[in-house]
C-alpha cells in the first residue's frame, strides 16, 4: 500500500473502511478486519483501528443519514434499465 498509494489516497483508504466497520459491524468482525488490514500493511491497520475506535460512525464517505431518510423509496421499473433496450 506504501508503494502504490500516495498520502491522500492513503487517508481516503482508511476512511472508507473505518466508516464501513462503524456501520453496524459486529465487535468479532471489527477485530478480524483490524488484523486482516494490520497483516496487508501494519500502519494501515493501526490507523483504521484508531479511526474505528475514535468513533463518529458516520457510515462512511458520502453517507449523509439524513438525507438517507428524506428519501422517497423509488421502485425500479425494467424501462427505467438497459433490460428494456
Amino acid at each position: 500500500m506504501r508503494e502504490v498509494f500516495d498520502d491522500a489516497a492513503r487517508d481516503r483508504f482508511v476512511e472508507t473502511v473505518a466508516g464501513g466497520l462503524l456501520s453496524g459491524v459486529s465487535e468479532p468482525v471489527r477485530e478480524r478486519a483490524f488484523w486482516y488490514w494490520s497483516q496487508v500493511d501494519a500502519e494501515m491497520g493501526r490507523r483504521i483501528e484508531e479511526r474505528v475506535r475514535a468513533g463518529g460512525a458516520d457510515g462512511g464517505p458520502g453517507f449523509d443519514a439524513d438525507d438517507a431518510e428524506a428519501r422517497e423509496p423509488r421502485t425500479i421499473r425494467e424501462s427505467d434499465t438497459n433490460a428494456a433496450t
